[in-house]
């Protein structure tokens, strides 16, 4: 006789000797079971990591206070007076019928100016002043970068 037991761990073979009636159990696939596990846990333990990384400080403008400034959604523990920020519109092509259905719609950031922050108004939100001319608008987004 010759059982199989699998879960998602161990398998075991259990046979059974018809002449001298000694069951023996074997792991076949032991090694490829504990390599598939450290597979597992490695994978969460790097997920994991990558979702405490500090990453690219981003946010988007909330609110036009005049043509040269914004109220923008990054905060104190994000930016700092001085720190530079690069503007990107969001341009979106294709699809078709309204906000609701996107269809083959396709966004993508478009590059288009930058800012700098002035001052940080609480934990959420700071102001960032553009140079003259720089064309914004509620929405837009913004990420930190080294000037």
């Amino acid at each position: 006789m010759h059982y199989t037991y699998f879960d998602y761990f161990v398998t075991l073979e259990l046979s059974l000797d018809r002449d001298s009636n000694t069951p023996t159990v074997q792991q076949p696939g032991r090694f490829f079971m504990d390599s598939k596990l450290v597979k597992i846990v490695m994978g969460v333990f790097i997920f994991t990591l990558s979702a405490c990384s500090t990453g690219v400080k981003r946010g988007s403008v909330v609110m036009k206070i005049n043509d040269d400034e914004a109220h923008v959604g990054i905060g104190k523990n994000e930016v700092a007076p001085g720190d530079h920020l690069q503007l990107f519109n969001n341009v979106c092509t294709g699809g078709g019928g309204g906000k609701e259905r996107t269809g083959d719609r396709v966004c993508r950031k478009v590059p288009h100016g930058h800012g700098e922050v002035v001052q940080v108004i609480n934990d959420d939100y700071s102001i960032v002043k553009f140079p003259p001319g720089t064309k914004f608008a509620e929405g837009d987004t913004l990420e930190k970068h080294a000037h």
